[in-house]
Order: C-alpha cells, then structure tokens, then sequence
C-alpha cells in the first residue's frame, strides 16, 4: 500500500515504545527485522478492520434472549476517534503487536449465544408470568396442605344416606378412612335384607381390621346356621360368630336373644358399656351362664331386658341341653371366681328388667343405681313382695315402674306407697332420694287413666321430695274430654289455622318440648284440660317439690289426647334445701 512506504521510522519507533511502555513492563528485548515485520503484518490486519471502506455486513441470527437478564448493550463495536486519527495522520506509529479488547463494549457475542442458548430451552413458568404482578402483603406456599380434620369429615358424612357413603369414600385416602368409620361404626340388621345381612356377616369374619371398626351393633335377627331346619332352634351361623368375636371394640350390643352366645361367650374379647337383650325368657341355667359371662363385663353401664316376663322352668325336652349348659357354665364360673373383680358390675348405672331379675342383680351390686326401670307382673296374690323388691332399690333417683295387663289396682298402689316410704330415705350416711317417678299402666280398659290419677292422688303426699312425675296410660276416659285451652303463645302460622291438625298437634307438642328443655317456662303454669288439670292443682299442693308433671298416652284416641302428650305442668317455685 503506497501510504505505508512513505512512512518513516522514527515516528513508528516512537509509537511503538510508547505502546510498549502501556502494555509491557520497562524491561523488553530490542526490536529486531522479525519483530518489526510481525508488527507490519498485525498493523496491516488493524488498518483494515478499522478501515473506512463500507463493509456488508451479515445480518445476525436473532436470539431468543430475556431482556430482564442482559446487562451490557449489544451492538457492533464502533470506530474509536484516536485510532482514525492515527490512520489519517501519515506519521502514525506501529502498533503493539498485543491485541486488548477495549472496555465498555458490552458482553461478549460468545457469552449472549449461550444464555440465549439456555433460555431457549427452559419452558416457562407462572412465576415467569407473574413476576411483574403486584405481590399480596402476605405470600402462602402453593403446596401446602390444608387437609379437613377428621371429625368434621365424619359430621358431614353423618348426614348422607347410607347408600351415598360408598361414593364418598372413592374422593380421598382421608375421605376413605372416615366413610369406613361411618359405615362400619353402626350396624343394624333391621335395615338389611337377608342376603346383605348374610354378605356382610361373611366380609366382617374375613376382615378383621373393618370388624373393630364396629362399636354399636343391633341384631334383631341373624343369619341362621346351615345345619338348622326350619322349625329348629334358631342357632346363628358360623360367620356371624367370627364375626362376632372379631368385633374386639364393641361397646353397644342389642340382641335377639342371647342364650345361644352364651356357648360362645368364652370367645368374645368385647368390652360393653350398654347390652340389650330381647328375650322373651330365661331359664335359671341360662340366667346362671349370663350372669357369670356378666362379671367380666366390669366397664357395662346399662343392661336391659326390655321383653323378659319371666323365668321359666327347664323342660324335660332339653334336659340334655340343660345338663351340658351347667357343666359348661360350672367350668366358667370357676374360671370368673378366679380372675372375678371385687364388685359385680362396678359401672353400672341402668337397668331395665322385670322384678325378680332385678333382685338377683341388685343384691350383687354394692352401689345404688341412678336409673332402674321395673316391669311388674306378679301380684300381691301370686307372690310379690313389694318390700323386699324395693329396698334393693334404695338409693336410686329415678324409677321407672311398669305394671302388666294382670296386675290390678291394689298391687298398683301398694308397690308405689312402699316405693314412697323406701326410696325417700337416707343411704349410705347421704341424702339420696328419689326425683323422678315415671308410672306406666297397661291395662285396657276405658277408665285406666281415672284409676291411675286416683291412685296417685292417693299416695303422692308419701313421695316428698319428688320433683318430676310422668304418668303414662293407653288412652284418656272419655269422661275426661274437654275442649282444649292454650295458655301459651302459638306461632303465627299456627294461629292462623281455622281447626286444630295432627299438624297443629305436633308443633304444640314439639314446642312444649322445646320450652321445658331450654328451661324456660310458659306463661301460665299449667296446659291442660278437664281432670288433668285438676288432678295436677291437687297434687302441688300435696307434693310442694313437685315441679314437673306429664301426661301421655301410648295410643291416643283424639286430637285432644295428641295434645296432651309431651305438655308439661311446670311450677316456678325454690327447691328447698
């Protein structure tokens, strides 16, 4: 190039020193012909890049690149003023023969294609898009768990239909294992057909686990054994028995009948808080097995014989059966004396059951019992003691006496005088008296409501600390028929109607009900009408700490009588101490 020979040497030493003395250390080799030439060579490829010849310039790959993560601009790197200057000026120095790159030119092309590079491969997130959105004051993580607690899972579920359960447990694992509980918590064969009572027994033998989910069962009936005809006795099958005594977690037991267990009650593991028994009878061997299975049972707080009338005698039939029933019940009884607690039936605090079962359980228990329901039977002829029966209830604060279709009007009323003068004393160095009186006739005929309120009139001034009496017949007498009178404020719909309804009949009924459990009271003391209302006036005033007083009729014959039951008299009056 005709501009380079017309260079002279010394100014291009001089640049070169000078460029030297900026890029090198003070100490460098003398310049020699081979340097010099390399040097002409490198200044030569510099004259060109930097030259002022228009290039055509490629047009760049575009990349994909985040402009939130570049920090340097990009762009070409533009001519610098000095160097043209020197290219201009015909005296311009060498050049060092080492090559720096200038500052302030941004990254490097190297370094961009890489991070587009990876950009370009990573997919986006939604914090990507909302990155520039406003930030709630308080952030919550989107994976935490905000699982329902298991009660109040169960509380919902308690409210579906048995036939929705099924559906529901498919939603969740938690929602599974509460359906489970639901389901299995509470069975009760009324509601199944045989073949699905069948079913389940066979599914509760096979599977253990779903068996202690069981704590209430209520068998009426059971599957019968193969082996039984169809007039036989009615054994239960093999699977209901494992199933049975797969259930080491019941707590609630009504059965149909309860002597053919007894063969297989030194296999149940169960412990019972509450036990039904629908047997119509007993036998005094089955009465003996029962009541040594009973002794085991140390945590059981209500036993009820709600259908038993009586014991009867062993036939000869099944004097065999008998037999083995002793030797078996003997064995167990021997076994029961060994581990036996110090006290039958220390938790008990409920029973329900004719006479003279109720002595033999309550002359075992050495504490008074809070509930005790009686069915009267017998009569003063045919062996009743009332005496002897009542002061194994001494100490009880609420009786329940039921007396028979058999039982007439003396026994009636001798049973609830001596229960006036027993059940009011003292026991055990403390004032235990009876609170609650509930009398419940069964007899037929058409002045059995008169004859009862005659026989209470009779004996309530005995009954001095009584503060709630309940008297319960079939129908009222047709004597006692009146008009009814309302003495408390109706809804407005309901006073509104033009004739009274069962409608009507059940929403006074239900807010009577409603007012005596709120503890509040209506505004005059007394809803009733005809001799009810008499009787009651008569009887506060006799019984002056008798508060509450209910009439009910088990099968009411009128509107009237409907009205009757659940309305309470109530007197707003000081207990006195």
């Amino acid at each position: 190039m005709p501009f380079l020979s017309r260079r002279h040497p010394e100014p291009q030493v001089r640049f070169f020193a000078s460029d030297l003395e900026l890029a090198s250390p003070k100490t460098h080799p003398p310049l020699t012909p081979r340097s010099r030439a390399v040097s002409d060579g490198v200044f030569r490829r510099v004259s060109t890049l930097f030259g002022t010849r228009k290039r055509t310039r490629s047009k760049p790959a575009p990349l994909k690149l985040n402009s939130t993560e570049i920090r340097g601009p990009l762009g070409f790197i533009r001519s610098s003023p000095v160097i043209l200057s020197r290219l201009s000026n015909d005296s311009t120095p060498p050049s060092s023969p080492e090559i720096r790159r200038p500052s302030g030119l941004g990254r490097r092309a190297s370094d961009l294609e890489s991070i587009g590079q990876s950009e370009h491969d990573r997919v986006p997130t939604m914090n990507d898009f909302s990155r520039s959105l406003l930030r709630p004051s308080r952030e919550f993580d989107e994976n935490f768990p905000l699982p329902l607690p298991g009660e109040i899972i169960a509380t919902i579920l308690y409210f579906l239909r048995r036939s929705d359960l099924p559906a529901a447990a498919v939603v969740s694992r938690g929602f599974c294992s509460v359906t489970r509980h639901v389901l299995y918590c509470s069975v009760d064969f009324q509601s199944l057909t045989e073949p699905q009572m069948e079913s389940l027994c066979t599914t509760l033998a096979a599977h253990s686990k779903l068996a202690e989910r069981v704590r209430t069962l209520s068998c009426h009936f059971w599957p019968r054994h193969k082996s039984v005809t169809a007039g036989g006795p009615t054994l239960p099958s093999a699977e209901f028995v494992q199933a049975l005594q797969n259930m080491r977690n019941l707590q609630v037991l009504t059965m149909q009948s309860f002597a053919p267990i007894l063969l297989y009650s030194h296999l149940l593991s169960f412990s019972l808080t509450e036990l039904t028994i629908l047997d119509e009878s007993l036998t005094q061997v089955q009465l003996t097995c029962l009541r040594t299975w009973l002794a085991s049972q140390s945590r059981l707080r209500s036993l009820s014989f709600p259908n038993l009338v009586e014991f009867v005698a062993s036939s000869g039939s099944d004097s065999t059966s008998s037999h083995e029933g002793t030797t078996s019940c003997a064995s167990s009884i021997r076994t029961s004396e060994h581990g036996c607690p110090e006290e039958f039936l220390p938790a008990l605090q409920s029973l329900h059951a004719p006479t003279s079962l109720a002595m033999t359980i309550l002359s075992d228990t050495k504490h008074p019992l809070k509930r005790v329901a009686l069915h009267v039977h017998d009569t003063l002829y045919t062996g009743l003691r009332p005496t002897v029966v009542l002061r194994a209830l001494k100490g009880t604060t609420e009786v329940h006496i039921i007396f028979g279709h058999g039982v007439d009007k003396r026994t009636a009323e001798k049973f609830l005088g001596t229960a006036g003068s027993i059940l009011l004393g003292e026991c055990e160095g403390r004032k235990k008296m009876l609170e609650s009186l509930h009398v419940e006739v069964m007899w037929s005929d058409e002045d059995a409501a008169e004859r009862v309120y005659k026989m209470i009139s009779s004996i309530i001034s005995r009954f001095c600390g009584l503060r709630r009496l309940k008297l319960t017949t079939p129908h009222r007498s047709p004597r006692t028929l009146a008009p009814m009178l309302l003495s408390f404020p109706l809804p407005p719909g309901i006073t509104s109607l033009p004739s009274p309804s069962p409608t009507v009949v059940s929403a006074v009924s239900q807010l009577s009900t409603r007012n005596l459990q709120s503890g509040g009271g209506f505004m005059k003391e007394f809803v009733a009408c005809g001799s009810e209302k008499t009787h009651a006036k008569a009887w506060s005033k006799q019984c002056p700490t008798l508060r509450d007083i209910q009439f009910e009729f088990s099968t009411p014959t009128s509107e009237v009588d409907m009205e009757l039951c659940g309305v309470w008299f109530r007197r707003k009056v000081p207990i006195p101490s």
